[in-house]
């Protein structure tokens, strides 16, 4: 029986190799969620490796990682927040005030679910694609911009400078990437949105028709008292 050949330095390294920078990312469970930290462009915030009977959620299906970040375009984001919460305090406060309570109550609703998804949107992790110095199967191909392998539909997104999955596209209103694991918070944030400005402008156009339908009443009724008074004065100066 021939002896068993000793490992040479080359398989050691490919062993090495294999403990690349995705097993780096697994990381000790026992350590701390708060994590500040950078990748690429983007700023990580909380990073905490989570497992179904640990925390059930509904967008997580196995083992993996839960991160809130902040995106590189972070600037932009606090302007869309601006914009949503200024025009919600210009149209609920001063514009029409006097509609009923029910229905103030369902367009603040609304503006508070928009802002809702526009931070989920904003600071959950999009799907940062760990890099990879070998091909895990046969469809990976290499991306020189990451200098990593990727297998398909892992994107390597240029304002964030890394690998994303199912990249959608970059929005620089919640200042991040759009990727498989924001994509539904992203999708709810548009609809809300919408939603949003339909319902604040069908308020607008009663109120202000509410507000034209007073005027002319007010119009009415001192005409009315108006032509009274000159019959009463016509009828005084005639005895």
């Amino acid at each position: 029986m021939a002896p068993a050949t000793p490992a040479t330095p080359h398989s050691r390294d490919d062993r090495m190799k294999e403990d690349d920078e995705e097993d780096m990312e697994g990381g000790d469970r026992n350590q701390s969620c708060f994590k500040c930290t950078s990748k690429g462009n983007i700023f990580v915030c909380c990073e905490c490796t989570i497992d179904e009977d640990d925390l059930m959620l509904p967008f997580q299906t196995e083992r993996t990682k839960l991160r809130w970040v902040v995106g590189p375009y972070w600037n932009m984001l606090c302007m869309t927040y601006a914009v949503v919460i200024t025009i919600t305090i210009l149209v609920y406060m001063t514009v029409i005030p006097r509609r009923e309570a029910s229905e103030i109550a369902v367009g603040l609703t609304l503006s508070a679910m928009t802002l809702l998804f526009l931070s989920l949107t904003a600071f959950s992790d999009p799907g940062i694609f760990p890099k990879h110095t070998r091909p895990k199967g046969p469809n990976w191909s290499y991306s020189g911009q990451a200098q990593s392998f990727r297998p398909p539909r892992v994107i390597y997104c240029r304002e964030c400078k890394l690998l994303i999955e199912d990249y959608d596209h970059f929005c620089p209103w919640s200042g991040t990437v759009i990727g498989g694991k924001n994509l539904k918070f992203f999708h709810c944030f548009v609809s809300c949105l919408v939603l949003t400005m339909m319902y604040d402008a069908v308020l607008l156009i009663l109120a202000l028709a509410d507000q034209r339908s007073d005027d002319t009443e007010t119009s009415t009724s001192d005409s009315v008292v108006n032509t009274g008074g000159l019959f009463a004065w016509g009828g005084s100066g005639s005895h």
